[in-house]
């Protein structure tokens, strides 16, 4: 647009808008020069949005009318929408009310089936029931005879096995003579006593791999599997053993075969007393490690040089026999007692493992760990004595500063075993006093463990205690109601069934009677009867005293007493005596709908005086009254809407606590066995039929009407 429009454009505006007479306007060709520019576009948005204080009046009145205007539709639509809703329920109301009258009906049809369906699922379950238990009853006697059969079985075939042992064992078995010029030694072995040196063949057999493989100190890998056959052999045949002779004469083949030992070791024992020569390097390699190497006997022969006075001859000489005797005694001692530790390794951690196979593993583990031990305690020991050699060779002048020396490092070394000893002690005590805390620990546990289980028990006895009380007292409620059934269909059988058509005959006579009295009654009038005597001459009807003879139409004040109901509002089957009440509650609510009208005026002439008095309105003051409304409404509702919240979070936990204590009462075992109890005339059985039916009548009501 040109300046030219942009002038006219602005007259107009300022003519039309603010008001200024044409004659004072200024011209197009002074409002042209306002154009330039930049100007332009300031003076567009100036005529765009500047308006007079009439015209801004006039919008501010306009927006006020709006907003009453659709303020009061917004009431109106509400109050129809209110009384909409109100016509919407009372019809659902009615609705529901013959829905509900429908379900009724339904329902009392549905008891009368639901009543007979029972007694006949009653009985049906009742013979059904006696039935599985009979069943359960009689497959139970079958199993206990039959575990009772195999039970004496068992017993018949020990007591035979018995009785044989026990005959067997009032014979005498002669065994072979020890010395060999006697006559007996020619008679054979009893069965018993080579029977039991093959036991002991086994034994020693299976203790002498154990110890082969804990010496060396290396496992093949299926020797745990033979050492387990071996086992489970030498088991078998000592249980086989057990059970098949008598205890006297296995004690005896033992007593036998300890003999025999016995005499082996004298003849052992004359023999190194016959040549003690040549018996002292094979009884010394005998008591030395076969699987020693050279090197290591070498080593031991040293730390026995250093161990002893450091006399040659003391090793020259041969020991006596006597000596050798405690010696390879001492040595056979030293291996059983290794052997005993190993088998308890092997025996006492094999019961806390899952498998023999783990059990031999963490055995052939450890044995192989205490060969290594030993083969580095004797590496240290050779180097030991070859120290200690060393330094006795030094301070083997024989000076008085080397006899000093020498004591102070035999002093100092005594001092540095004794403290490793007792370093080691220490750590051992440690050791045990950590094992002692974890198996007290494990024993703590096990005690829990034991009074959980015994409380458990004690639980469990007073459960089982609870249903054999609950159990007998179902019992005697069934008697109780089988002998009541049975006195009532006595009584019915022998009082009610006897003369039923005298019964009839009876009942028709007074049927007759009955409708005869009430023939003649019906002739009678009614109010003749009712007289009352006024003054003791006339006799005037009751009715004609009565304030309800204006309710009869045939009454000739009839007319002005509906009329009277007409005017105040009362329906005409109120009586006359509620006239005067409900006319005071008339003037009342005439009296309150006065006093509103009143307020409600008084409140209009306000609002308008206020709106007369300022034509602009408080936008902030207006602000200012919402938000201090706001607060008020938000300090006054959020403490109850708070307090809702807690009250229904409480109704959830009570509606859980209570559906759970519904499930749990549900659940019982004793709902199937009282199905005679009731409340409120109808048993379990009859209100949950019926709750099904009325549930399953108002899903089908309410979908019909979707």
């Amino acid at each position: 647009m040109d300046r030219r429009g942009l002038a006219q454009e602005l007259r107009r505006w300022v003519q039309e808008e603010m008001g200024v007479p044409q004659q004072k306007a200024p011209s197009e060709e002074i409002l042209q020069r306002l154009f330039i520019g930049q100007c332009a576009d300031i003076w567009k948005y100036v005529m765009r949005h500047v308006r007079s204080q009439r015209t801004v009046k006039n919008i501010d009145g306009n927006l006020l009318w709006y907003q009453q205007l659709q303020h009061s539709e917004a009431q109106h639509s509400e109050e129809e929408k209110e009384r909409q809703r109100r016509r919407q329920l009372c019809q659902e109301i009615q609705e529901l009310r013959t829905e509900l009258q429908h379900l009724r009906e339904q329902i009392v049809s549905a008891e009368r089936e639901v009543v007979a369906q029972e007694l006949n699922n009653h009985r049906s379950q009742d013979f059904r029931r006696r039935s599985l238990l009979l069943r359960a009853y009689n497959r139970k006697r079958w199993e206990q005879w039959e575990a009772l059969q195999d039970s004496n079985l068992r017993i018949q075939y020990r007591c035979d096995q018995l009785q044989d042992v026990s005959r067997a064992s009032q014979r005498e078995i002669v065994f072979p003579a020890l010395d060999a010029n006697m006559a007996m030694n020619s008679f054979p072995e009893p069965e018993v006593l080579r029977e039991v040196r093959e036991v002991y063949d086994i034994r020693y057999k299976f203790f002498r791999s154990i110890y082969a493989d804990t010496i060396s100190g290396s496992v093949l890998p299926g020797r745990d599997d033979l050492r387990l056959m071996a086992h489970h052999q030498w088991l078998s045949e000592g249980e086989k053993l057990w059970s098949s002779y008598p205890p006297n004469h296995i004690v005896s083949s033992l007593e036998h075969l300890t003999l025999e030992g016995t005499r082996d070791l004298r003849q052992l024992q004359s023999s190194l007393a016959a040549d003690p020569a040549e018996t002292s390097c094979s009884v010394s390699e005998a008591m030395s490690d076969p699987r020693e190497t050279s090197e290591d006997q070498e080593n031991s022969k040293r730390a026995r040089l250093q161990c002893g006075d450091g006399r040659s001859d003391s090793f020259t000489r041969l020991p006596s026999y006597s000596c050798l005797i405690q010696v390879s005694v001492s040595c056979i001692g030293r291996s059983l007692c290794r052997l005993g530790v190993i088998i308890y390794t092997i025996f006492g951690g094999s019961f806390l493992l899952s498998s023999p196979q783990e059990g031999w593993a963490e055995t052939a583990a450890v044995a192989s760990q205490l060969c290594n031990v030993q083969r580095q305690s004797r590496d240290l020991s050779a180097r030991l004595a070859d120290k200690i050699q060393e330094v006795h060779q030094t301070l083997s002048d024989g000076s008085e500063l080397s006899v000093l020396s020498r004591a102070a490092f035999d002093a100092e070394l005594r001092l540095v075993l004794l403290r490793g000893c007792q370093d080691a002690l220490l750590q051992e005590c440690r050791t045990l006093q950590a094992e002692a805390a974890d198996r007290r620990q494990g024993m703590k546990f096990l005690q829990q463990q034991q009074q959980n289980i015994q409380d458990s028990f004690l639980l469990l006895e007073k459960k089982q205690e609870q249903i054999q009380v609950l159990i007998k007292a179902t019992s005697f409620s069934k008697a109780q109601v089988r002998h009541n059934s049975g006195e009532v269909q006595k009584f019915v059988q022998e009082r009610l069934l006897l003369r039923p058509l005298e019964v009839v005959q009876e009942s028709q006579r007074l049927q007759d009677s009955v409708m005869k009295d009430l023939n003649h009654f019906t002739a009678i009038s009614l109010p003749t009867l009712q007289k009352v005597t006024l003054h003791g001459v006339h006799q005037i009807p009751t009715q004609e005293l009565s304030i309800n003879r204006l309710s009869n139409p045939s009454f000739h004040l009839y007319p002005i007493y509906k009329a009277l109901y007409s005017s105040i509002g009362l329906s005409l089957y109120k009586t006359p005596e509620s006239i005067l009440q409900h006319v005071a509650d008339v003037k009342k609510h005439l009296l309150f709908l006065r006093a509103q009208l009143c307020s409600r005026s008084q409140a209009t002439n306000k609002i308008h005086k206020q709106l007369r008095e300022s034509q602009t309105p408080d936008i902030n003051t207006l602000l200012d009254l919402l938000s201090a409304h706001y607060a008020q409404q938000t300090d006054q509702l959020v403490p109850k809407l708070q307090q809702i919240i807690e009250q229904c979070q409480k109704s959830q936990e009570y509606g859980k606590e209570v559906q759970a204590a519904v499930n749990d009462w549900w659940e019982q075992p004793a709902q199937q066995c009282l199905p005679w109890e009731q409340r409120g005339g109808q048993t379990l059985q009859q209100w949950r039929d019926r709750w099904t039916v009325a549930v399953t009548a108002l899903q089908r009501a309410s979908g019909g009407r979707s």
